[in-house]
């Protein structure tokens, strides 16, 4: 004899053989969470659910990750649960690349605070005139680059 066992949330598990009713001789003891009727077949992404009576086919997501628009990470817990339909597969590349923008834009402020302090001072050399110039530029284009992700 075989029956079905599955978890506390009803999940099938696996096959597995009942012991002997050391009363009744020739009978099966049945375990707790399990049933004799054998399961449907189930294919990848299922995963049959035992109702208390007879077994469900639900979709099983288990562990995959997935993200939203606004860059949060979530991960699929239960058989039964669906991605979203608003989930991402991957991290938005948009949200990672404004952070790094933005990271860039405070280490430009920084870099410039020496050459503007000489050309305020009047002590700037050539140096200094070039690193203001070259920091402008790139702060330009990342503040274009920033509004142009922003939208």
């Amino acid at each position: 004899m075989i029956v079905y066992s599955y978890n506390e949330k009803g999940v099938f598990i696996g096959e597995l053989k009942p012991d002997e009713n050391p009363l009744k001789k020739g009978s099966f003891l049945l375990p707790k969470n399990a049933t004799e009727t054998k399961p449907p077949l189930f294919g990848e992404n299922e995963k049959p659910v035992f109702n208390g009576s007879d077994w469900e086919l639900k979709p099983d997501f288990v562990g995959v990750k997935y993200w939203l628009g606004d860059g949060s990470e979530h991960e699929i817990l239960n058989v039964g649960e669906l991605l979203p339909v608003e989930a991402l597969k991957e991290k938005p590349v948009k949200l990672d690349r404004i952070a790094e923008i933005k990271t860039r834009l405070l280490e430009i402020d920084s870099e410039s605070i020496r050459p503007l302090r000489a050309i305020t001072a009047g002590t700037a050399n050539e140096f200094d005139t070039n690193k203001i110039n070259a920091l402008e530029a790139e702060r330009a284009s990342l503040a274009s680059e920033l509004v142009a992700l922003n939208g």
